[in-house]
């Protein structure tokens, strides 16, 4: 992600009209935020509904934002994420079910093996990331998926730096000790 000066500037471009700079704000934030979603909800598609759903409301309330109360617009629409997340599972709590994507690979692709691979992979730390608390969890998913900064991801959930670190260093010992595979990779 560009730097904090480039996407206030865009900020203030899109709240001033111009439709080219928030397509240039939702370029830059659609990937970190799609795989902060994607890791919180439990289907492709939820993501995907969700990610958009961030994006209309952002667009929607974009002359709300005020830099001058203190948080950066990234973190501003991080937490417009969290609470459509949090919305998502208070309304589906009773008829929640995880459904896997069933997908029958060719075996004699590489592709297809690297694919299943990464499929295991992910299935596994999925799993590891919904045993342990969930302040670790999402704060893994917004530093090593969504790649923020700790200084953001203390402005999205409203904790210091050191909170966040510390909840970085548990989850991720809590990762390593149910993953000793993904040692490598943590």
């Amino acid at each position: 992600m560009r730097d904090e000066q480039y996407i206030d500037g865009l900020v203030m471009k899109a709240q001033n009209g111009d439709v080219d700079s928030f397509s240039m704000l939702y370029d830059e934030l659609l990937d970190p935020l799609y795989k902060f979603c994607f890791f919180r909800l439990p289907t492709k598609e939820l993501a995907e509904d969700v990610t958009s759903e961030v994006f209309l409301k952002v667009w929607d309330k974009l002359e709300t934002y005020n830099k001058e109360k203190g948080i950066k617009f990234t973190s501003w629409v991080f937490r417009i994420a969290q609470n459509k997340i949090i919305d998502f599972f208070r309304k589906n709590k009773d008829t929640l079910e995880l459904k896997e994507e069933l997908e029958i690979p060719d075996p004699h692709s590489e592709k297809s093996e690297k694919k299943l691979e990464n499929s295991f992979l992910k299935k596994q730390l999925l799993s590891a990331l919904e045993q342990i608390p969930k302040t670790q969890s999402e704060v893994l998913i917004l530093k090593y998926f969504s790649q923020l900064e700790n200084k953001e991801i203390a402005e999205i959930m409203d904790k210091s730096e050191t909170a966040i670190r510390i909840l970085q260093s548990r989850g991720l010992k809590a990762i390593r000790t149910q993953l000793p595979e993904l040692e490598e990779f943590l």
